[in-house]
């Protein structure tokens, strides 16, 4: 089964804007990109007024003459530059962050979104790491500490159709303890977009804080599956850090202290030698028609630089749930130490007993990092 990486939405990028993706190079691809530019022809059209029409319009281009590569752009959004600001409902410096393919990091942030289904719907829960070090809090009588910012949220689908887009000012009133934990442990901002469509998407979140004009953004690469149809899909993987005396979820990780933040599922930062909990969900499991049960294993992989590094032994998955069209489940992975510094990726891959001969595998990831 192929892994499916956070790269994936860098390539997709590239590619869908005539682009290509240099990866597993110690040099950038310099050389590449030079080669690249060797020989080309260039070719441009200019559209006519009844294109810009504020609809999606494909591009394609076929040459003749062999041995030839043709790189375009997949598409564009027929808005001219003047309509622009209107059509994203942003404007400024937020603007250019929140669509802008490179980060802006005046302020440290970090994306984890979640895709996640309730019976009111289906949802991505968005945790955003926040160092609050990179804010410019300011003093209250009472030693209350307040800090403003200005949050732009926007989701990219196919060919960068927009398909959502949110504004809307945060303030952080926080009493002196809680903000001397946050100047050491930083914050964990949650929110939740509802999903109205399935697919690949390209989510995004900017910050402008107001007092200082500081800049930061975030983003990940996301695949809504379809649940509409039956078809068996899992949730959004939670992962973090096996603290003792605490409950097993993702709400233990967000509500204060040093060693929940930095363990927590925004960050997914680890040590070599922690126990780590990766929590999950089973959407529309197949059921056996004597026991009205659903059958599943599970088997949890580690990735790291796309090579398979571990794979954990095939475990049965506790049925016995009150809702059987999302059933939450749990595993454990120890970090030994043959797990060296490094960025890692954790798959879980699901499989339905039920059905012998094609049997409904669904699979979901997580990225995490290993540092000293």
């Amino acid at each position: 089964m192929a892994m499916v990486s956070r790269r994936e939405g860098a390539d997709l990028i590239a590619r869908q804007t005539g682009g290509f993706m240099v990866r597993n190079s110690n040099d950038f691809g310099l050389k590449r990109i030079a080669e690249d530019q060797n020989g080309y022809y260039l070719l441009a059209y200019k559209p006519g007024d009844e294109t810009f029409n504020k609809q999606f319009h494909h591009i394609k281009l076929r040459v003749k003459r062999k041995g030839l590569e043709v790189r375009t752009r997949n598409g564009f959004l027929g808005v001219r530059e003047t309509e622009l600001p209107q059509a994203l409902s942003t404007t400024g410096q937020l603007a250019k962050a929140l669509i802008s393919p490179f980060g802006a990091n005046q302020i440290t942030v970090r994306l984890t979104s979640l895709f996640t289904n309730f019976e009111t719907g289906s949802l991505l829960r968005s945790l955003l790491y926040i160092d609050s070090k990179d804010l410019s809090f300011l003093a209250e009588p009472g030693g209350s500490q307040v800090a403003t910012f200005d949050m732009g949220i926007i989701l990219f689908g196919e060919n960068g159709r927009i398909v959502d887009q949110q504004m809307r000012q945060v303030t952080l009133r926080l009493t002196k303890d809680v903000y001397e934990n946050a100047v050491q442990s930083g914050l964990v901002y949650t929110l939740d977009t509802p999903i109205k469509q399935t697919g690949a998407f390209q989510y995004r979140i900017a910050l402008r804080d107001q007092n200082s004009g500081k800049l930061g953004s975030a983003g990940q690469f996301i695949d809504i599956p379809s649940l509409e149809k039956g078809k068996m899909a899992l949730s959004g993987v939670v992962l973090l850090k096996d603290i003792p005396d605490q409950p097993a979820n993702a709400a233990a990780a967000t509500q204060g202290g040093r060693e929940a933040i930095t363990a927590g599922p925004a960050v997914r930062q680890f040590h070599p030698g922690d126990k780590l909990i990766y929590a999950y969900s089973i959407y529309n499991a197949p059921t056996s028609d004597s026991t009205h049960l659903p059958q599943l294993n599970v088997l949890a992989r580690v990735f790291r630089d796309g090579k398979l590094v571990f794979t954990g032994p095939a475990a049965t998955i506790d049925s016995a749930q009150p809702d059987l069209k999302r059933i939450p489940s749990v595993g454990r992975l120890l970090l030994g130490p043959d797990f060296e510094p490094g960025q890692y990726v954790l798959q879980v891959v699901v499989t339905d007993q039920l059905t012998k001969d094609k049997p409904q595998v669904t699979a979901q990831w997580i990225d995490f990092e290993i540092v000293k």
